[in-house]
């Protein structure tokens, strides 16, 4: 897989990184533009430093992580970057340590840390971020629709009604989702006065990945 930084300007190529492990399926920035988090087929998890020095060959690797079985479709960084989101093809949602690339827990297992879900079959994670407080997990998974988890107490907050959402992205200051649906974008604003939901019909085919700006 191959991944290209562009440098908006000038459109011309900064970086350019390679790896021998078949299609990368997501990248995620964290906060300050220093570190990049790529996955892929393979199940693993790789963390690779960007910014100003960045050149045209591949970065030194600094972390890889490797305890998904199966394909990583998902990843997010937390707001604080210090953590890390991935979800997979195996039905679990994971929290990592930035720095020693450790699984800090499984999101969707019991808290005495059973094997049993607390949501059974969630099937393939495809979308996952943080809510700008670092407080709320937002996934979109393949057999549950999409949903978001209390990273305090792990249960779950919310379930809304994209369920052959594409993508689906948190507000960068609120608590509003965005999800890429079929004709469209759809957005649910739900806070502690509101609680609404519409569709924006866009598009006239899928809607594949959806953010807001900042």
């Amino acid at each position: 897989g191959a991944l290209i930084f562009w440098d908006v300007e000038s459109g011309q190529a900064i970086l350019l990184i390679e790896t021998d492990s078949g299609p990368l399926l997501d990248v995620a920035a964290n906060p300050e533009g220093t570190l990049l988090v790529t996955t892929g087929i393979d199940g693993k998890i790789r963390l690779w430093p960007v910014g100003p020095s960045a050149h045209h060959t591949t970065p030194p690797l600094l972390v890889e992580y490797a305890e998904h079985k199966g394909a990583v479709l998902a990843i997010a960084f937390s707001p604080t970057g210090d953590q890390i989101a991935s979800g997979g093809s195996n039905n679990e949602v994971r929290i990592w340590d930035t720095e020693t690339g450790s699984t800090q827990r499984i999101v969707n297992r019991r808290a005495d840390g059973s094997e049993q879900s607390v949501v059974e079959n969630l099937g393939r994670i495809l979308s996952i971020d943080y809510r700008h407080d670092g407080m709320e997990l937002l996934c979109r998974t393949i057999n549950q629709g999409v949903l978001t988890w209390d990273l305090k107490s792990g249960s779950i907050l919310r379930h809304f009604s994209f369920y052959e959402a594409r993508d689906v992205v948190f507000h960068p200051s609120q608590g509003a989702v965005a999800a890429a649906i079929q004709g469209g974008i759809g957005i649910s604003v739900n806070d502690s006065t509101k609680s609404s939901t519409y569709i924006n019909n866009a598009h006239h085919d899928w809607t594949i990945a959806v953010d807001f700006s900042p």
